[in-house]
């Protein structure tokens, strides 16, 4: 009886709290202060670029969202009740990961991606996601989103200032639901910050979700043809106690292969960041098989 009502307080708390970060946003973009944004929250956002009505469609995927949202929150904590107490060694550095507070980009990211990685050279391609650690793709999308891409380029805004364009999308019950996301550069070496254009989506304040800003850090990569970039976004909830409310980690790899996940999963154990992954509802499989690209 009492586990029943500290999992049922816990979601509760947690699904209030993620309605209230969707309305809270920064003014500005590229001048606004940093904010620990939803991260992938925000990046998950589908488009009325659906099959059959548009207004029937948005609102179908819309409920369904909020009922995969209250069922992944309930799954989580279920599954780990003490998530916020847990603390786990950072891998070979003293350092310690938990469920209270984010860890900064300089923490998260590897000396590879410090020394080596360069924005131009090896961030540009077609990247299938290979794995996730993600609510807001699975289970937002119960039946497991399959065929998850994000082509990412390098473009520059009207004032010379550049930024990252993912055109960014996955498959759900079928239907495609493509994103278009931005990421601007910052002066740190391979970390990011996002925000979406205008969304689709129904009930959301399309101006609002545009002035929001989340982070985005590549943990490490794989330069070339047979690249990859191993991404982490975080969030805090602030509201009543500190603690962290969303992680997403993201596995893109230039191609579909077994070895390019393997190298991504030895390369995020490395930083610790299996942590994270290992709580909740895991880690996830993306099925790329028989995809029709968008």
């Amino acid at each position: 009886c009492c586990l029943f009502f500290v999992v049922l307080y816990h979601a509760i708390f947690c699904f209030l709290s993620v309605f209230f970060f969707f309305f809270q946003a920064e003014d500005g973009i590229r001048d606004a202060q940093e904010s620990r944004g939803l991260g992938d929250v925000y990046k998950r956002q589908v488009s009325t670029q659906s099959t059959g009505d548009p207004g029937r469609n948005e609102m179908k995927f819309a409920l369904l969202q909020i009922v995969a949202a209250t069922a992944a929150v309930v799954m989580m904590f279920a599954a780990d009740v003490n998530a916020f107490v847990i603390r786990a060694p950072f891998a070979g550095s003293g350092l310690v990961f938990n469920n209270t507070k984010c860890p900064s980009f300089e923490e998260l990211r590897s000396p590879n991606v410090v020394a080596n990685f360069s924005l131009h050279r090896d961030l540009p391609g077609l990247y299938y996601e290979l794995a996730l650690h993600d609510i807001t793709q699975y289970p937002l999308c119960p039946s497991k989103p399959r065929c998850i891409t994000s082509n990412k380029t390098i473009r520059q805004h009207a004032d010379g200032t550049e930024y990252v364009h993912d055109q960014w999308g996955l498959n759900c019950f079928g239907h495609a639901y493509p994103e278009t996301l931005l990421f601007n550069v910052t002066s740190h070496v391979g970390y990011l910050r996002g925000y979406v254009p205008p969304s689709a989506v129904p009930f959301l304040p399309k101006k609002e979700v545009e002035k929001t800003i989340f982070p985005d850090t590549i943990i490490d990569f794989k330069p070339g043809p047979d690249g990859w970039v191993l991404e982490f976004q975080c969030v805090e909830n602030k509201l009543l106690f500190d603690r962290v409310l969303f992680v997403g980690i993201n596995f893109y790899s230039k191609t579909r292969s077994e070895k390019a996940y393997q190298e991504m999963l030895a390369a995020g154990t490395a930083r610790g960041i299996d942590f994270y992954w290992k709580q909740g509802l895991g880690l996830t499989r993306v099925n790329q098989t028989d995809c029709k690209y968008v």
